[in-house]
């Protein structure tokens, strides 16, 4: 019966949202991309170079003509476009192009001679270079000191909402749902993981070249890779394998997020009758990041980034232990700033001595959310951002009601 009112609930909720913003018309469309073709497949081979922070990109998109036109628009920021390829794939013919890019509204145009034909598919391939972000947009570096003072590099993607574009050119609006193919050349001494599970890994000039299975169709701004000397944990149930990935010094601290991970995803597919490995048959990861912005996790589809938060108050966390003593006036002395010492309170990360009953309490809704955005938000997505609050929405009362599923300690808490 609670199920039955819960649906009813939601398709009403649903329902009326549509007739209430159905295609209602934006005030300044320039930063939109005109329609006329859809790209229906990227192959995406990046190789990132710690030493310059730059990183040079190759993109083959499999496109369909949808009117006959000479002009393509795509999205594209802080990138420098070496080489394009326009070719029919139904004549095997290569147009020839040139190109032009709008920085303010982040579109390149490419004008093709002749005309490229409607319902014919084209391949479109770009060479081009970028950089590595400062703001945790697009691709991005964060530097770790080890134990030891060594210094490491973990290498992450944040595409939400239009990130991709600083990556690779793409059509990045989240209606424009594609299959990916992606390729990354790094360090051998670091692991790569994407969405999908590894396809194969070869050795080429001292570096390890590693690519991914395809994925299945989805927007740009949930394709996600992490390069890094991280360690992880799994549970494997079948031939699905759940993990979790951290530092080295954290990794102990992960078993509480993999176990509950798992207890949520399960609990999803029986409640949702679509079982996620329908779409994502091999694996789902869950990884935890230094840094990373706006949010505290990020629901890329199989490949769930998390920050852990690098706390300067101490007191946090010794108040806990010692008598709720006010200690953050001595760490505010005592601590400067630009110190690497810090004492983190960790998005995924249970100690059974030292963390208090709500840090579990707090895994397990941050996970049971970006669980739930594995249905609402990836495989069914919003046309446009304006549609967001509908997949947010949806996965903020499943965060609860999840949780509260797999958890009795919820029961007295949550409603």
């Amino acid at each position: 019966m609670e199920r039955t009112f819960v649906t009813f609930l939601l398709v009403l909720g649903i329902c009326r949202a549509s007739l209430l913003l159905e295609d209602t018309v934006d005030v300044d469309l320039k930063y939109r991309l005109p329609p006329g073709v859809i790209p229906t497949a990227y192959k995406l081979h990046l190789t990132p170079d710690l030493e310059t922070f730059t990183f040079e990109g190759e993109v083959e998109i499999t496109l369909v003509a949808l009117i006959t036109n000479n002009i393509l628009t795509l999205n594209l920021k802080d990138l420098t476009v070496h080489d394009i390829n326009f070719m029919d794939l139904n004549t095997t013919k290569t147009l020839w192009n040139y190109y032009i890019t709008d920085p303010k509204h982040q579109i390149l145009s490419i004008t093709t001679k002749p005309h490229f034909e409607k319902d014919h598919h084209y391949s479109l391939k770009i060479k081009y270079n970028g950089i590595f972000n400062d703001n945790m947009r697009g691709l991005y570096v964060s530097r770790v000191v080890r134990k030891g003072g060594d210094i490491a590099y973990i290498i992450t993607t944040n595409f939400k909402p239009t990130g991709a574009r600083l990556v690779f050119p793409c059509w990045d609006e989240p209606a424009y749902k594609a299959k990916f193919n992606i390729t990354l050349t790094h360090a051998m001494t670091l692991q790569a993981i994407s969405n999908m599970d590894v396809l194969k890994k070869e050795e080429e000039d001292g570096m390890m070249i590693t690519s991914f299975k395809e994925t299945p169709p989805m927007s740009t701004y949930l394709l996600a890779f992490v390069i890094s000397d991280n360690q992880f944990k799994e549970d494997k149930v079948g031939n699905f394998t759940y993990r979790v990935w951290a530092e080295e010094s954290m990794i102990e601290g992960t078993d509480y997020a993999l176990k509950m991970g798992r207890k949520l995803l399960e609990q999803l597919n029986s409640y949702m009758n679509i079982s996620y490995q329908t779409f994502m048959p091999d694996k789902i990861d869950q990884v935890l990041v230094k840094d990373l912005h706006p949010a505290d996790a990020i629901e890329n589809w199989g490949l769930m980034i998390y920050r852990y938060l690098e706390v300067m108050h101490i007191a946090i966390r010794m108040q806990r232990v010692l008598l709720f003593i006010d200690l953050s006036w001595w760490v505010r002395s005592w601590t400067p700033l630009n110190s690497n010492f810090y004492f983190r309170e960790d998005t995924l990360l249970y100690d059974d001595v030292f963390s208090v009953t709500r840090r579990k309490i707090d895994i397990l809704a941050i996970i049971a959310q970006e669980i739930t955005h594995q249905w609402f938000g990836n495989l069914v997505s919003p046309k446009w951002w304006k549609y967001l609050w509908l997949s947010e929405g949806l996965s903020t009362y499943f965060q609860y009601f999840l949780a509260r599923e797999v958890n009795a300690i919820l029961n007295s808490l949550l409603i």
